[in-house]
């Protein structure tokens, strides 16, 4: 890159421009291309965020570090690395770009980080989470601010319902398999003992999804020397969704929809390892791996922009895709080319983005297969099936036995 550039400086120089400084300047970058993709005008994918805010998908990214910085990022030990680090990410789905970005140590979890983005979450935004950040106090939080939240139910997690006298524990494993002829289920609860007041949204998985999911679960319990339970078995069969967004603002099967676009952004974390090789900075330099990762971040945001845009484009007239992967690593490719339209003033660069547009149109469309679909697809033809409401759960209290 240097040579290219035609920098004067040399390579230790280089390397020792690594400083507190040049963290900031480079955060500060990414803040401006945060604030520019969201100031524009934006394509919605989907009518199912109109009434949100913001749509926030967070998720997290771990890899070990050089062991000098084990005291900043502290790694698990042992057979492990010493040190390792985290980045924790949120990502705005309504307005295609970066809301939040975060270098922590290895051993932060995501649950902890949820509560550091508390202060951030406003009225009307919608936080869409996996497992990890699953936390009752977060979502109380979340409630509180007027804000929604959807995730996965733990397993575990205590449910309550009104049986009309009073709030009894229920038995959910008894529920699902009560109604187990119902493809769609969904009810009112309250949320542990702090009586968080949410709904309760539970689909069949397809008989392959769930040999699938089967398959990955009894792997996990193999590599622990455990066994998988019945109770496991039959909650593993449903797709359980808890969130306070109202009946009457959302229905079941839209709620199913939009959980369903967090893959891409898990899918996007595959691609900051295989293909932006975030894993791969191995610095003693603290300010150095800053800010390798934040200028990481700044082509992701950039990336994420421009997937954005020629996808509403895609989609809208031929009812394609543009796959991740494949804009990802064109457009790595692609990297030189971009660099001499920066230094050459005399390139002429309105008509060489319109070429690259146009090889992303045919390179970069996401293969279609017969028997798996999209994402996009899965939001824009959903499951077929009634959704089944169940009001009265009386019969249903909790009673210890499976």
């Amino acid at each position: 890159m240097i040579e290219s550039a035609n920098a004067t400086v040399s390579r230790p120089g280089f390397h020792k421009r690594f400083n507190a400084e040049a963290v900031e300047f480079v955060k500060g970058q990414l803040g401006e291309v945060i604030a520019n993709t969201i100031g524009a005008k934006q394509p919605k994918p989907t009518d199912l965020f109109k009434q949100f805010n913001r749509v926030l998908v967070s998720d997290g990214c771990k890899w070990n570090v050089h062991e000098d910085l084990r005291k900043l990022f502290k790694g698990n030990g042992g057979s492990a690395s010493l040190a390792a680090c985290k980045l924790q990410f949120t990502y705005d789905l309504k307005a295609s770009s970066v809301s939040h970005a975060e270098i922590v140590g290895g051993l932060t979890s995501d649950s902890d980080h949820a509560q550091a983005l508390t202060p951030s979450i406003q009225a009307g935004d919608l936080h869409i989470g996996d497992l990890g950040y699953f936390s009752i106090d977060f979502f109380s939080d979340i409630h509180e601010a007027g804000a929604f939240f959807l995730s996965r139910y733990k397993i575990g997690t205590t449910l309550f319902i009104d049986t009309g006298d009073e709030l009894s524990r229920l038995d959910i494993a008894r529920l699902l398999r009560k109604n187990k002829d119902y493809p769609f289920i969904e009810f009112n609860a309250a949320l542990s003992n702090k009586l968080l007041p949410c709904r309760i949204v539970c689909s069949q998985l397809p008989d392959r999804e769930y040999q699938e999911k089967m398959r990955k679960i009894k792997k996990e319990a193999r590599s622990r020397g455990k066994t998988v339970s019945k109770q496991t078995r039959l909650l593993s069969r449903w797709n359980i969704m808890v969130t306070n967004i109202p009946y009457n603002s959302l229905n079941a099967k839209k709620l199913i929809q939009i959980y369903t676009l967090r893959w891409s952004i898990e899918l996007l974390f595959k691609q900051f390892k295989s293909t932006l090789a975030l894993h791969k900075t191995n610095h003693k330099n603290p300010f150095r791996l800053a800010c390798e990762v934040f200028g990481t971040l700044i082509v992701a945001a950039l990336i994420m922009k421009i997937h954005g845009l020629i996808q509403h484009k895609l989609w809208k007239e031929q009812k394609l895709e543009v796959s991740f992967e494949k804009l990802f690593k064109f457009l790595k490719n692609e990297a030189h080319l971009f660099l001499q339209m920066v230094c050459d003033k005399s390139m002429p660069i309105k008509a060489t983005l319109r070429k690259l547009i146009h090889r992303i149109l045919i390179i970069c469309v996401k293969d279609t297969r017969p028997t798996r679909k999209t994402s996009l697809q899965k939001v824009f033809a959903p499951r077929k099936g009634k959704v089944t409401r169940l009001n009265n759960l009386t019969l249903l209290r909790f009673t210890g036995k499976n």
